[in-house]
């Protein structure tokens, strides 16, 4: 599996017009073949999902605690907006705005 701007073999100077999809995914491969010490190829290869969520959960746990020594929020890592157009594309729902004084 090969991705849009590369070859098996050869330079690609930059890669350009990727989508934020394709840019968290190389965000991604990078943050873990950092982490284990290999190449992202090679995770490509041998990696499957159960691999990325133990990685996506254990980075999770370490921001969370890193917040919580800190005296950081923990409850800020979602947008608002972000969840209220995800659960209407997943509901057909408007959300109910239930805040609670």
């Amino acid at each position: 599996m090969y991705f849009k701007g590369y070859r098996r073999f050869g330079k690609v100077s930059r890669v350009k017009n990727l989508t934020k999809r394709e840019e968290n995914l190389y965000q991604l491969l990078d943050a873990v073949a950092n982490r284990y010490g290999c190449l992202p190829s090679e995770l490509l290869q041998k990696a499957d999902t159960f691999d990325l969520e133990i990685y996506l959960t254990i980075s999770n746990l370490e921001d969370r605690e890193r917040k919580i020594k800190k005296g950081e929020s923990i409850t800020d890592n979602y947008d608002q907006e972000n969840l209220k157009e995800l659960y209407e594309s997943v509901t057909g729902k408007k959300p109910v705005n239930n805040k609670q004084a």
